[in-house]
C-alpha cells in the first residue's frame, strides 16, 4: 500500500517534467514512452527503500525474539506492603517476585554487587533507619539466601533481568525484617488410586503458583506458594511415602515404589498431580542379518571360503545363545538363499525388532594382510576405508530387480530416514562398543574399533542397529581360521557377550530415567 502510494506520487511528480515539442505540445506517443522510462527509474530507486524498510521492520522483530528467548517474561501482579511503601510485585514465568533493590530502598538499607552476589544491610527494626543490622547475602546461582548466617532456602529461584535481582515474594518474610505478605491457603491435599495411578489432588482457596523439580525416576518434588496446616498424608499406590514441608510455603516431596512419569493439571483453585508407572523399556526381540546368500556369495577367499557361508554358521549358532537368555530371535535368511536388501529392512520393521544386527565378513582387494574385527554403526562414513566398506556391503543391490524400499527412492525420504535414526544413533554407537570389545577379547584377534558407514540395511531400520565384519576373508591366515566352526562358536559367543552387557546397560538407564 506504501509502496503503491510512493509510485502514484512520483508519476504525478514527474508529469511536468515530460519533454515538448517545438510547438510546445507534448506528442502522446512521446509522453508514454517518457512515463514509462521514468516508472521504471523510479521503481527501481524505490528498491532500497522497500528493503531497508523490510531490514528495519526484520531488526524489529528479532528483538523482540532474543528479548522473549533471553529475559524471563515479565508481568504485573499486584502491590504489597514493605516498610511505609507500596511495592509492585511481578510475574516472571508464573511466578511472583519483586525487585531486591525496591525493598532495600522501602526499608532504607544499603546494597552492593559483588560478580554474581548481592550484600544487603537492613535493620531488623523497621522505625530505626540509623542502625543496619541484619546482613542478607544472595548469590544468583545458589538456592538458600544467607541471613545473618543462617541460610533460608527459597523453593523459587533467584532471577537477575538486564541489571535487577527479583526474589520470590513467597520468601521475603523469612529473609526480611517483616511481616510475612499474604499467600494462598491450600484446603486440602487428597490422594486417590485410579487403577495403577496416584492421583494428588490438592484443593486452594485462590490461584496458586507452584513449581516442579523431578530427581529421578523414584523422587518428585512439588513446591507451592501456599501456606497448609501441617498433616499426615498417608501413601497410596505408587506413592509409598511423602514428606510435607511447611517452612517457606508448602513442600511436597514424593518417593515412588517403582520408576514413575507425573502429569500435573492446573484449574484456578485445583491442582491435580497424577503418577503413574513409567513403561517398561526392554529388549525382547533381536533380528540377526546374516549378510549375502544365494546368488550373491558375498566376498570369496583364495581357498574357495563363501563368505555367505560363515555368516549364516556364525549367525545360526548366536541366534540359539540369544534364545537361551529367554529373548525372541529371528533370522533375515536361515539356509542359502538370497533376501534383498529392502526385504531385510522390512523384515526387521515387520518383526517389530528392538535391536539389529547384521553379521558379515570382510575383505581388502589391495591389501592381503589386513585383519581383524570391526562393528559399524549408521552414520556418514569419515574415512576412504569406511566409504569402501559400505559400498562393497551395499553392492548386493545389484541383484535386486528394483528397489522397493521407500527410504532410498527420494532425497526427501532420505532426509527423513537420517532423522529418524537420529534417535537410535547413540544405542546403535554403544552396542557397537559392547560387540567390538567382546568379541575382539573372546577371539583374540586384532581390534580394529568401532567405526561408522551408510549401509543400506542400517539406514532403513529404525532402532539400534550394527553392522560386524566378523574377520577378513581375504587374509589367507584369517580365511583358515573363518574356515572351522569352532571360530564360528567364538565369534558367536564374543557378539553375545557385547549384546547382553548392552541390554543389561540399556533397561538400567530407562529404569532410572
Amino acid at each position: 500500500m506504501i509502496i503503491n502510494q510512493l509510485m502514484m506520487r512520483g508519476n504525478r511528480s514527474t508529469g511536468d517534467r515530460q519533454p515538448r515539442t517545438n510547438n510546445g505540445k507534448r506528442p502522446t506517443e512521446h509522453r508514454q514512452r517518457e512515463t514509462e522510462k521514468e516508472q521504471s527509474v523510479f521503481v527501481i530507486s524505490c528498491k532500497p527503500i522497500r528493503l531497508a524498510r523490510i531490514m528495519t521492520a526484520l531488526s524489529s522483530w528479532l528483538v523482540l525474539i532474543l528479548q522473549f528467548l533471553i529475559f524471563p517474561t515479565l508481568g504485573q501482579s499486584r502491590t504489597i506492603p514493605i516498610g511505609k511503601q507500596l511495592i509492585e510485585t511481578t510475574e516472571i514465568q508464573d511466578i511472583e517476585y519483586v525487585a531486591i533493590s525496591r525493598v532495600v530502598n522501602a526499608l532504607h538499607g544499603k546494597i552492593w554487587q559483588l560478580d554474581n552476589k548481592w550484600i544487603v544491610l537492613v535493620n531488623a527494626d523497621t522505625n530505626n533507619h540509623q542502625k543496619l543490622t541484619t546482613e542478607i547475602i544472595f548469590t544468583l546461582s545458589a538456592d538458600t539466601i544467607i541471613v545473618n548466617k543462617r541460610a533460608v532456602r527459597s523453593p523459587f529461584p533467584l532471577k537477575k533481568v538486564e541489571k535487577e535481582l527479583f526474589v520470590p515474594v513467597f520468601v521475603l518474610g523469612e529473609i526480611f525484617p517483616l511481616p510475612k505478605p499474604a499467600v494462598p491457603n491450600i484446603k486440602s491435599i487428597v490422594l486417590t488410586e485410579i487403577k495403577d495411578t496416584t492421583v494428588l489432588t490438592i484443593d486452594v482457596d485462590t490461584t496458586v503458583r507452584y513449581e516442579t523439580m523431578v530427581l529421578s525416576s523414584l523422587e518428585y518434588h512439588l513446591y507451592l506458594q501456599a501456606t497448609f496446616e501441617p498433616k499426615e498424608l498417608r501413601p497410596k499406590g505408587i506413592v509409598k511415602n511423602i514428606v510435607l514441608g511447611s517452612k517457606t510455603g508448602t513442600s511436597l516431596a514424593l518417593y515412588f515404589n517403582k520408576p514413575c512419569d507425573q502429569k500435573i493439571k492446573k484449574t484456578a483453585n485445583c491442582i491435580v498431580l497424577k503418577c503413574y508407572p513409567r513403561p517398561q523399556k526392554k529388549i525382547t526381540t533381536i533380528v540377526l542379518d546374516p549378510g549375502h546368500g544365494g546368488i550373491d556369495p558375498g566376498a570369496i577367499g583364495r581357498n574357495g571360503l563363501k563368505e555367505k557361508t560363515v555368516n549364516l554358521g556364525i549367525a545360526l549358532r548366536l541366534k540359539s545363545k540369544l534364545e537361551a537368555l529367554g529373548l525372541r530371535c529371528l533370522l533375515t535368511r536361515e539356509e542359502d538363499k538370497y533376501v534383498s536388501l529392502a526385504d531385510r529392512v522390512k523384515f526387521a520393521k515387520l518383526s517389530k525388532a528392538d535391536l539389529f544386527v547384521s553379521i558379515h565378513c570382510n575383505a581388502a582387494v589391495r591389501d592381503k594382510s589386513k585383519r581383524g574385527f570391526e562393528t559399524y554403526f549408521l552414520s556418514d562414513a569419515k574415512t576412504d576405508w569406511e566409504r569402501a566398506v559400505a559400498a562393497r556391503e551395499n553392492a548386493a543391490i545389484q541383484f535386486e530387480v528394483t528397489d522397493t524400499n521407500p527410504i532410498t527412492n527420494n532425497d526427501l525420504s532420505l532426509i527423513l530416514s537420517d532423522l529418524a535414526q537420529n534417535e537410535f544413533l547413540l544405542e546403535s554407537q554403544e552396542l557397537a562398543a559392547h560387540i567390538q570389545e567382546a568379541a575382539s577379547v573372546t577371539c583374540k584377534t586384532q581390534n580394529r574399533g568401532v567405526m561408522q558407514a551408510n549401509f543400506y540395511v542400517l539406514r532403513g531400520n529404525f532402532m539400534p542397529a550394527v553392522l560386524v565384519e566378523c574377520g577378513y576373508i581375504s587374509n589367507i591366515n584369517e580365511e583358515k581360521l573363518l574356515m572351522k566352526k569352532d571360530y564360528w562358536e567364538k565369534i558367536a559367543t564374543g557378539i553375545f557377550t557385547g549384546i547382553k552387557r548392552f541390554i543389561a546397560n540399556f533397561e538400567k538407564k530407562y529404569a532410572e530415567r
